[in-house]
């Protein structure tokens, strides 16, 4: 009887351990590079990560369940217009806000306000929301970040994770965003 709880005690102590579950504070570990766009941009992630590209300058970044509906972390690149369009990053950031979560005001709200971020050594805008898409859905916690390339395109960088998974996952999220590099 005692071997036996020895035994279930080491293995529980071994899963939470494991590469895939993070403690709460540190980040997984980045083993993988993204490096598929040599003119745009790269950035490294978490060995039991994958990544999709559903449309041309989307990509979305996450464990291969969450990519496939569940929930949990994701770690999304969008390349936008150039900022000359919008006419700042502030009004770029805005634009992409309102047309996405504050597109319903009842579901989502700006936890953290609009404020300047460094990414890559480029001057950008950044703020925090929290809200779900119904009712029923999960809460989502979401740092939205846009920065410019050096040909003036915006890059619209979404860190998202279940409020519930925030303390296990945001550390990851911010690492990768840490990792980074804008190459145009």
């Amino acid at each position: 009887m005692r071997r036996g709880l020895i035994i279930i005690l080491l293995l529980v102590s071994l899963a939470a351990c494991s590469p895939g579950a993070p403690r709460e504070g540190e980040p997984l570990p980045l083993t993988r590079t993204f490096d598929k766009s040599p003119s745009g941009f790269e950035f490294k992630y978490p060995t039991d990560w994958d990544y999709t590209i559903p449309m041309q300058g989307v990509l979305f970044a996450g464990p291969v369940d969450v990519l496939t509906g569940a929930p949990g972390p994701l770690f999304a690149v969008q390349r936008s217009l150039p900022v000359s369009i919008p006419g700042s990053l502030s009004a770029a950031l805005n634009s992409y806000l309102e047309a996405g979560p504050l597109s319903k005001p009842d579901n989502w709200r700006i936890t953290v306000e609009e404020r300047d971020i460094t990414l890559d050594g480029r001057p950008g805008r950044i703020v925090d929301l929290e809200g779900a898409e119904g009712p029923d859905d999960t809460r989502i916690h979401s740092q939205v970040i846009a920065t410019t390339s050096d040909n003036t395109f915006v890059y619209i960088f979404t860190l998202t994770v279940p409020v519930s998974q925030r303390d296990r996952f945001e550390p990851t999220l911010l690492a990768m965003l840490e990792s980074v590099r804008i190459l145009e």
